[in-house]
């Protein structure tokens, strides 16, 4: 029963670290928001993000929060991983994991828009 519910936990956080990272991206390629596809990841991000951009604000064209929200999801991906294996949960591995992890995505959020495009 614990890996089924690790597996949909896992996989809604993943759904919406994806959706993060889509407005990350998003934004940074400067696209337009009048896109169906970008209102739609708007809509679906903006009440997480709304009030977690009073504390971290944009810098420049880069949306600190969505990027930051992406990371927390795939730490707790990862601890979660480490939780079901019975794996040593140590804090420094579990930061630096979702930072590997996010930005990986990222490089193929990229690369598959450079594929489709």
């Amino acid at each position: 029963m614990n890996e089924t519910l690790a597996f949909i936990v896992t996989f809604v956080l993943r759904v919406a670290a994806t959706l993060f990272l889509l407005r990350f991206v998003l934004q940074v390629v400067r696209a337009s928001f009048y896109n169906p596809f970008c209102e739609g990841v708007v809509r679906f991000t903006d009440p997480v993000l709304r009030p977690l951009r009073l504390v971290l604000r944009p810098y420049r064209n880069l949306d600190v929060a969505s990027f930051g929200m992406a990371w927390v999801a795939h730490m707790v991906v990862v601890a979660i991983f480490a939780w079901t294996n019975a794996l040593a949960l140590d804090p420094l591995f579990v930061v630096n994991d979702g930072l590997h992890l996010t930005l990986n995505w990222v490089l193929n959020i990229f690369l598959l828009a450079i594929f489709v495009t």
